[in-house]
Order: structure tokens, then C-alpha cells, then sequence
């Protein structure tokens, strides 16, 4: 899994957390700017870190055959990625298209379907529906 886009993303989300925060003057006039910063970069810090260890840990378990154990952690990971970055954030796409084929090894075609669809969806938006990507995606389905 190419982690680059996902450390651009963590980048992206400290300056858009800290220009909230300065644009909205949601800040006490006596509070210190940089106490804030270093709390929001501790937090996104803490999150990126639980990301790369979720993530880490998933491929480690598909490896040695538990796939149960690693589709728990690619829920645990869609989950605070998307808290962090927004449901529909492109970078999701891999782990979206894990999980569901983890789901449909397992005879889960219940789960499997939608999580491999919200796979499509968002390559079609961000990518246009001729893309490669796209293609592959199709092919989960198929």
C-alpha cells in the first residue's frame, strides 16, 4: 500500500484544522496559537500513527491467512481515515476495495458489495468513468 497519498492528506488536514481555527477567531483572545497548533499536530500525529499501525497490522494478518482479523482492522482503519479525511476521500479506495474482496473470500457478499460500489463511486467522481482504475474497480464487482 503506497502510503504517500495518505501522509499528503494527514499534511492537508493540519493547515485546513489550523486555518479553521484561525479563520473562525474561535480562539479566546488570551489562548496561545502555538498551544493549539502543537494540540492539533499531537492529535492528527496520533491519528496518522494508528493509521500506519491499522494498516500495517491488516496486511500483516492477510498475509497469514486471518482474514477476519485483517478485515476488522480495515474497518477500524475506514473508519478513523474517514473521520479524519471525509467518507469520499479518494486515498480510501484501496482499502475500501480490500475489505470488500477480504468480505467476498470469506462468503460475505453482503458486505462485500457495498464497500467495492462506494470503491467505484469515488474513483468515477474523482477519475471520470473511462479511467483504468475504474476499469479494475468493475472488475471487483464482476
Amino acid at each position: 500500500m503506497d502510503s504517500r497519498p495518505l501522509f499528503q492528506s494527514i499534511k492537508l488536514l493540519q493547515g485546513l484544522a489550523l486555518g479553521f481555527i484561525l479563520l473562525t477567531n474561535s480562539l479566546p483572545a488570551q489562548a496561545d496559537p502555538n498551544k493549539n497548533n502543537k494540540i492539533i499536530q499531537q492529535q492528527v500525529s496520533e491519528d496518522k500513527s494508528t493509521l500506519e499501525i491499522l494498516a500495517d497490522k491488516a496486511l500483516a494478518l492477510e498475509k497469514e491467512g486471518k482474514n477476519k482479523e485483517a478485515a476488522e482492522n480495515w474497518e477500524r482503519f475506514i473508519e478513523l481515515f474517514g473521520k479524519n479525511f471525509g467518507p469520499d476521500q479518494p486515498d480510501i479506495t484501496p482499502s475500501l476495495n480490500r475489505l470488500g474482496i477480504l468480505y467476498y473470500l470469506q462468503g460475505e457478499y453482503i458486505k462485500s458489495e457495498p464497500l467495492l460500489n462506494r470503491s467505484l463511486a469515488i474513483k468515477e467522481k474523482a477519475l471520470g468513468p473511462d479511467h483504468p482504475d475504474v476499469a479494475l474497480s468493475l472488475n471487483n464487482l464482476a
